[in-house]
């Protein structure tokens, strides 16, 4: 049976959020499985406030895409569906199950699930998030420069 997943794609000051759970070494979008009768809309609102401390409001705004593949250690079938998603929050910080967050700028690197890092690249394409190329190193000898994302 596939594993029905739903997860919020949270930006802002073009950086998307993501959190690490526990016992994890990667970091995933927030949200998780949909409940039995419960919509993926219903399935995000319940996650992001088991995940974090601090949240006031949410608005769920529109499906960005589907994306289908396997877990990181089980390698059981899932299928994810990703939602645009606003947030209002005093102070956010990790709740519960969730070791750690991070405000991921498409530049800086993350040991991530699959999924997340497949959303990321589309959130890239699309120009969602829009990393701001940096120089990486310079070489004398070639005098040129190499630009990493």
């Amino acid at each position: 049976m596939v594993q029905q997943i739903a997860n919020a794609i949270i930006i802002a000051d073009g950086c998307v959020l993501l959190n690490k759970k526990k016992g994890r070494s990667y970091f995933v979008f927030p949200g998780r499985s949909i409940e039995e009768n419960e919509t993926p809309e219903k399935c995000i609102t319940r996650e992001l406030h088991e995940e974090f401390k601090g949240i006031e409001e949410i608005i769920i705004r529109n499906k960005f895409i589907e994306i289908s593949g396997y877990t990181p250690k089980t390698y059981k079938p899932i299928h994810t569906v990703l939602f645009f998603v606003d947030i209002k929050f005093d102070k956010l910080a990790p709740n519960g199950n969730i070791e750690d967050l991070a405000w991921h700028d498409g530049t800086s690197i993350l040991q991530m699930s699959p999924t997340t890092a497949r959303g990321i690249t589309r959130l890239v394409y699309n120009r969602r998030l829009q990393p701001k190329p940096r120089w990486h190193s310079f070489d004398q000898d070639r005098n040129f420069a190499a630009l990493a994302w």
